[in-house]
């Protein structure tokens, strides 16, 4: 007994001891940080915390993220990346700093941060009556942050003081509110001034990637599936650990068939040591459906954001399900598609963890089994959501928090909804209507009709009383139909019905909104007036939606929505989700790349062309997909250049450049080094590659621009290969007009 007490003190001197030395390395760290900072951008009054850190596992480098104060408070983004050997010598800086004694600072605390919210919600158009908080925690001065919950928030609201800089000469001490809208699906990040209540910025942790091509009402839908079989059967297949599924590297239905991948996480048990069901760090799973500690995949048809269903793998998690593809009916094959996206987030997670995207730099994991980082933050997989079609997105909170991917079906062809009115009997019957291309894609409703005020809605309705819980009507004119028919939706309305007002026939109604997530149908003019004479009058409207196929099925949107996750976390630590900002930032570029990336096969070439997104908007393999031009070095195929994105769309034209530049870079190395189809433990070109890009997301500055992540890349190859791809990448760059003389401006 006396031997075992000796043990167990030994030991927890022996963890006080490291943990001892540990915290002092930390002191020397941040202190040589904080005096670099001085030095070289000449700020003696400079002060900062430590806000990030953690070990490289691979170079045992350490990575610390600087970020500067103004009296103990943070200054919004202003963050400075460092690089430390065992040795703790500097290895890389780069500098983000304000010389505080020379701006204006505003610093008066006027307000409250409940008022703060009050500002924020009446810039969101809500009335007092429409929303309640509830304080979780009082507001604390030496924390400076309060949290809130909110009945029409998905998630804690918080708000703490951080100074923005609204200029290059003057600073603003903000309330920081970070808020997931239900009715909208968006993260969003305020900053309000805590003088005035004025809205400095409204940002986004929410990446909407409005992919576009929505419009595919010419097209046979059956072509997607031309290059392949078109109906995946049942596997007679039965064996535990077992999912059916679009298996890696397959990117799509359109690229090949279904397989039964058995016990997948043996391929990375670094990244997932107790497979991909536990949650508890003990042997024997916690859930037998699709969920786990790196995902929890659901469905959201009703666009609530609370887990839906989930197909049960039952005890041996043999999750093989029958995949009726030529129904083009998604919610037909909901088991299907929620094991494919179970698995592609899973398979994500794994693979990128071998390229430093673990738990100390931000990953996404419920139990982070003591390896660093903040755990409770699995990704919450939202599949056929029903808030919105033809799109796919992404929120990335800090470390810590659930991040969420919410997946559409994506329309081909639509029945008309119908319309009939029950009462009053002398207008009874059937009427002709037409639909819209935004909205939820199926719904039935029974409701009486109202008259909104204005009539054509396009500002805020004012008898929101009458209009709340009835089917709004609302004339056609002078603002978009998205715009009325959100108006409506802001009063309460369960459905509108936008009356022509031109004697012409009726017709789909086009928009993009992403956050309307009630139906919507036109009719014509003279029907419109009969019913306005007869009110009241009470309808049945029955929405049969578009024949669609589903995202779920094309692992390179999810890996894509994965990737805003990756880039956001890793760009100036776990801690900072808004770092990626400016026009030149290259989130979507990452995106791109890493689903090509993980879609790679063996007998691809430099020259062949990889589209994005082809099997959802019905485009062949090679075709353009989602973007202006298919990826490949070839100049006459893919003609970006830097100098391209002056005119390029952001974000999506610009991410497209910058991928087109990284996809040569990696291609540069795969001719070089060769192809290793091993994501996990291959060493070949393509795996050089992908370690080149994940570790130059960790050390560019927030707000980069095209040469900060040239240089970061460059950077990394010092640091993991001892600089000797230097001139590969540089020739890579340069050919694509990112050479020595290229100017962020």
């Amino acid at each position: 007994m006396d031997k075992m007490y000796a043990v167990k003190g030994f030991l927890f001197l022996l963890v006080l001891s490291i943990s001892t030395i540990l915290q002092a390395q930390h002191l020397i760290l941040t202190d040589k940080a904080i005096e670099h900072v001085k030095t070289a951008e000449a700020l003696p009054q400079f002060e900062g915390r430590v806000q990030d850190s953690y070990v490289n596992k691979k170079t045992t480098h350490t990575y610390l993220y600087l970020i500067q104060q103004h009296e103990g408070i943070d200054v919004h983004n202003a963050i400075s990346n460092f690089v430390f050997n065992a040795e703790n010598e500097k290895l890389y800086s780069i500098e983000q700093a304000y010389n505080v004694q020379k701006m204006n600072v505003r610093s008066a605390v006027g307000i409250p941060a409940d008022k703060a919210i009050h500002s924020m919600m009446e810039h969101l158009e809500y009335t007092n009556s429409q929303y309640q908080f509830i304080p979780l925690l009082k507001e604390n001065q030496k924390d400076q942050r309060a949290t809130y919950e909110m009945d029409i928030s998905a998630e804690e609201v918080v708000a703490k003081l951080v100074y923005y800089p609204t200029n290059k000469n003057e600073l603003t001490l903000c309330w920081e509110v970070s808020y997931l809208e239900t009715k909208s699906n968006i993260w969003w990040d305020y900053f309000i001034s805590a003088e005035d209540a004025s809205i400095i910025h409204q940002g986004s942790w929410t990446v909407t990637c409005q992919y576009g091509h929505s419009d595919h009402s010419k097209h046979d839908h059956s072509d997607c599936l031309k290059q392949k079989k078109s109906n995946e059967k049942l596997s007679s297949s039965m064996l535990a650990n077992t999912y059916n599924v679009f298996g890696l590297p397959v990117e799509s239905p359109l690229y090949g068939t279904r397989s039964m991948e058995t016990s997948p996480w043996d391929d990375a048990v670094n990244a997932s040591p107790f497979g991909w069901h536990d949650t508890d760090g003990v042997a024997g799973e916690e859930y037998t459906i699709t969920r786990g500690n790196n995902v929890f995949a659901y469905d959201d048809l009703d666009s609530d954001n609370a887990p839906g269903h989930s197909p049960d793998g039952g005890v041996d998690l043999e999750f093989n399900f029958s995949l009726e593809l030529d129904s083009f009916n998604p919610p037909g094959y909901m088991d299907a598609a929620l094991t494919n996206l179970f698995y592609w987030n899973n398979v994500i997670h794994d693979v990128l963890y071998q390229y430093g995207f673990d738990e100390a730099s931000g990953n996404f994991q419920e139990n982070n089994y003591g390896n660093g980082g903040s755990d409770s933050d699995y990704v919450n997989a939202e599949s056929i959501d029903g808030s919105g079609t033809n799109n796919a997105n992404f929120s990335t909170p800090p470390d810590g928090s659930n991040p969420r991917m919410q997946m559409y079906q994506w329309g081909i062809s639509s029945t008309p909804p119908s319309f009939d009115v029950n009462t009053p009997a002398a207008i009874a019957g059937a009427y002709d209507v037409a639909g819209a291309s935004f909205g939820p894609a199926l719904e039935d409703i029974t409701g009486d009709l109202e008259l909104a005020e204005p009539n054509e809605a396009c500002t805020a309705i004012t008898n929101t009383a009458d209009i709340d819980g009835k089917i709004a009507i609302i004339d056609r004119g002078t603002c978009a139909f998205v715009v009325k028919v959100k108006e409506a939706q802001n009063a309460g309305a369960i459905a509108v019905v936008i009356c022509n007002n031109q004697a012409t026939d009726v017709f789909t109604m086009g928009g993009v909104d992403t956050t309307i997530h009630i139906p919507s149908v036109m009719m014509s003019q003279a029907d419109c007036d009969e019913i306005k004479l007869n009110l009241p009058v009470n309808v049945s409207m029955e929405f049969f939606g578009p024949s669609s196929l589903d995202s779920d099925l094309d692992n390179g949107v999810i890996i894509h929505e994965y990737g805003h996750g990756v880039s956001n976390r890793l760009t100036g630590g776990p801690s900072a989700s808004s770092c990626l900002s400016g026009e030149e930032q290259m989130g979507e570029g990452w995106s791109d790349y890493l689903a090509l990336m993980l879609t790679m096969e063996s007998v691809d070439t430099d020259a062949t062309p990889r589209g994005m997104g082809n099997y959802l908007v019905e485009e062949a393999d090679g075709d353009n997909g989602i973007r202006a031009y298919p990826y490949t070095v070839d100049m006459a195929i893919n003609p970006f250049t830097y100098d391209g994105i002056k005119s390029a769309a952001v974000p999506h034209g610009v991410g497209s450049v910058w991928c087109t530049m990284i996809w040569d870079v990696s291609w540069a190395l795969i001719n070089e080094y060769g192809y290793d189809p091993d994501l996990y433990n291959g060493t070949a070109g393509n795996n050089i590659a992908l370690n080149l890009v994940m570790e130059g997301m960790k050390l560019q500055p927030c707000a980069p621009g095209f040469i900060d992540g040239r240089d970061a890349i460059l950077q990394a190859d010092e640091l993991l290969y001892n600089g000797d791809n230097k001139c590969i990448i540089w020739e890579a760059f340069a050919r694509r007009g990112l050479g020595f003389s290229a100017d962020q401006g």
